[in-house]
């Protein structure tokens, strides 16, 4: 609370700086929108901005800048991922916000494919799942952000990772089984690349212990394995090459 006070301070002393900076030209209001967007990524990334709502918001208007290379786009486990440091030299943005789901993706992709980057790479679905959220509903909610995506930008397609308890159930896991078979059809007929992370993940029926922090996110053993997953596309697009719709 603490934090997210500081934020919008911040914010209020933004817009009365950018409404002086307009009127009579005397504040730096162009550093200030700078410094305010940082706090508010930080802030999302450290946890500060733990409601959905609250971070969903707080992205709204800090658009992805024309010519990003990369956007990674979905929930707590994208967030984490610290994308930038692992993929240097790519203009990255991180669209990750914990406890997200399909639709919110949905909600806010319009300052996401707004600056058309080359690549997205989507994992939703799993808080939807968890959620008891039924399987068709979700998928009509890839459908229509897919039909968003701009000509220009191609949209990457990764399975849900298994879980293991606390976090979720063997129950869980098949429907997370089942709903990845029914992502992997609808990506190939629609011809949009399609990565398998569920079974470089799976062990014994779930989430291998190795690669958890808690049965559902990941450790640093298991963003190693994502960043290894998604690497050979990565460097197709650092030569521009078109991604082939088999993986």
């Amino acid at each position: 609370m603490h934090s997210l006070l500081i934020g919008m301070a911040l914010l209020a002393t933004g817009v009365l700086y950018g409404i002086a900076s307009a009127q009579f030209r005397w504040f730096p209001a162009s550093q200030l929108t700078s410094a305010w967007h940082e706090w508010k990524r930080a802030s999302s990334e450290r946890g500060l901005i733990g409601d959905r709502t609250v971070a969903a918001a707080a992205l709204s208007d800090d658009p992805v800048a024309p010519g990003t290379d990369l956007v990674m786009l979905g929930d707590s486990l994208t967030l984490k991922g610290r994308w930038a440091e692992r993929f240097t030299g790519l203009k990255v943005a991180n669209r990750g916000i914990g406890g997200d789901g399909i639709g919110g993706i949905e909600n806010r992709l319009d300052p996401i494919v707004n600056g058309k980057p080359s690549l997205v790479f989507l994992m939703a679905g799993a808080n939807d799942l968890l959620a008891g959220n039924n399987q068709r509903d979700i998928l009509l909610g890839f459908e229509r952000v897919a039909a968003r995506i701009p000509v220009g930008t191609e949209l990457v397609v990764q399975s849900v990772l298994p879980c293991a308890a606390p976090r979720c159930s063997s129950d869980d896991n098949a429907r997370i089984r089942q709903f990845n078979t029914k992502l992997e059809t609808w990506s190939r007929e629609r011809g949009h690349v399609y990565i398998d992370l569920h079974r470089a993940f799976l062990k014994d029926g779930a989430i291998d212990p190795a690669l958890t922090s808690d049965g559902l996110h990941l450790n640093a053993a298991g963003y190693q394995v994502w960043q290894n997953a998604i690497a050979p596309l990565v460097a197709r697009a650092r030569r521009t090459e078109h991604l082939p719709t088999e993986s």
